[in-house]
């Protein structure tokens, strides 16, 4: 795998860029002193994974996710920041990031994010996961607020088993269904409910299905 990690600050991106190569599965690090100089970068290096630094000069990690994503919409992006505010998550979120991790992760923390976005999920935890399932509560009850784009949040924050969940739960299947059909157990289906119900703000199944409709998460 190709990580290429864009931070401001020298010593940092030296420092970051040698604890990406002690992990095992990343061959390749190429580092960006800014968002500008990633872009570039990123023209011959064909990154698998972009990590950017959420405050840089010369194109910050919102507005170099918006280009990134309208050159290389396949390649995840996820953003290392040390705000936790909301305006600053929904920024890189609305901005098209696939995930976020501040800049105090544990290495595991930091590894497991880059396995997940690389491997088409998101990493939206804690924090930055009660966050969005705030907002995503606020467009539910029809509250309108400009940060929020139709059905970004709910498929940001759901995992691709969540998602395939909620289609088993909307066709009316109970957990010892699910369970059988996926020859998992029913514990683990119930606990993909608790997780869904807990990250869009729901509390039965048939206010999953209205929301699961009116955002576009079945199918």
């Amino acid at each position: 795998m190709k990580i290429l990690v864009a931070e401001d600050q020298t010593l940092v991106l030296a420092a970051m860029a040698k604890l990406l190569l002690s992990i095992g599965f990343i061959k390749k690090v190429e580092e960006a002193k800014d968002g500008r100089e990633a872009i570039e970068k990123a023209k011959t290096f064909d990154p698998d994974v972009f990590l950017l630094d959420y405050e840089m000069p010369n194109y910050n990690a919102t507005y170099a996710t918006r280009i990134i994503k309208s050159k290389w919409p396949e390649t995840p992006v996820l953003i290392m920041t040390m705000y936790q505010s909301e305006d600053s998550v929904m920024e890189v979120v609305n901005a098209g990031a696939n995930g976020i991790v501040f800049k105090d992760a544990k290495v595991e923390d930091i590894t497991d994010a880059i396995r997940v976005v690389a491997d088409g999920g998101n990493w939206f935890k804690g924090k930055v996961a009660e966050i969005l399932a705030q907002r995503l509560m606020v467009k539910d009850n029809g509250c309108s607020n400009e940060l929020l784009k139709d059905s970004i949040l709910p498929k940001k924050l759901l995992t691709k088993r969540e998602l395939e969940m909620i289609n088993y739960f909307v066709m009316g299947h109970t957990s010892a269904e699910i369970a059988d059909m996926l020859f998992i157990s029913k514990r683990t289906v119930d606990s993909h409910k608790t997780n869904i119900f807990k990250k869009l703000g729901v509390n039965n199944c048939v206010r999953l299905a209205k929301f699961a409709f009116e955002n576009k998460l079945t199918g």
